[in-house]
């Protein structure tokens, strides 16, 4: 017989909190990415810009620099026997000025959402382009934003711890619900509670043992009518 494959499993409940918060942000970037690459084919209009090129320019260190060169390219711009460097450092480029604004800017309002989301790492790695030229999330984005936002057992032993402490989870909120124990002070106190119901057995291969006596004393259901007259 084969082995069984591990399984992960979910412990506890996934932060859907954070989940929705990460999507949310994942989804204005992609807003602000669709929004700069048209501005950007705009001030560019006889060449295709691509994904790639302003992947490049929000990582340019010097983006006016960057944005010369790209537009000295797209209108193929050149002088003999100077080289275009030096007509972008003597200021021989006539570039059109509010359209570099509106570039720049939308540049710096797409990095400053794009920080919102460093705990995925480079959301821009999270992006593709489509053949009609829109930007478009990957599923890897989706999976990766699951896996930070839930914790999954590593190992089968783990599947197995996992099993106990459900079943602990459980009686406690079948003890609650009886009224056997409070959760008014928290769950350490519950579990403090609980724990006076068990004795250390130390002549047994089974560690503990249920301790009648605290049940005789009334221990649980304290201040519970119905289950008074029981015990």
């Amino acid at each position: 017989m084969s082995k069984q494959e591990f399984q992960p499993r979910i412990i506890g409940n996934p932060d859907l909190k954070t989940r929705g918060i990460l999507k949310d942000a994942a989804e204005t970037v992609l807003v602000l990415c669709n929004s700069l690459l048209d501005d950007m084919q705009i001030l560019f209009a006889d060449s295709e810009i691509t994904f790639s090129d302003m992947e490049e320019f929000i990582k340019a260190t010097d983006p006016v620099d960057h944005l010369n060169k790209l537009y000295v390219a797209d209108k193929n711009i050149s002088i003999p026997g100077i080289k275009t460097e030096k007509l972008i450092e003597q200021g021989l480029i006539d570039s059109p000025d509010k359209i570099y604004e509106v570039v720049l800017s939308s540049r710096e309002i797409t990095i400053e959402e794009s920080s919102k989301l460093k705990i995925i790492g480079n959301p821009l790695t999270f992006m593709t382009q489509t053949e009609e030229g829109k930007v478009e999330l990957t599923t890897t984005l989706e999976e990766r934003i699951i896996e930070l936002t839930q914790t999954c057992t590593e190992s089968e032993i783990q599947n197995e711890i996992l099993d106990q402490v459900e079943s602990i989870q459980g009686a406690m909120n079948k003890l609650v619900e009886m009224g056997a124990i409070s959760m008014s002070f928290g769950v350490a106190n519950c579990l403090k509670t609980i724990s006076k119901s068990f004795k250390h057995n130390r002549f047994n291969d089974i560690p503990t043992e249920i301790d009648p006596i605290l049940f005789q004393k009334n221990v649980f259901l304290k201040g519970s009518r119905k289950y008074r007259t029981v015990l």
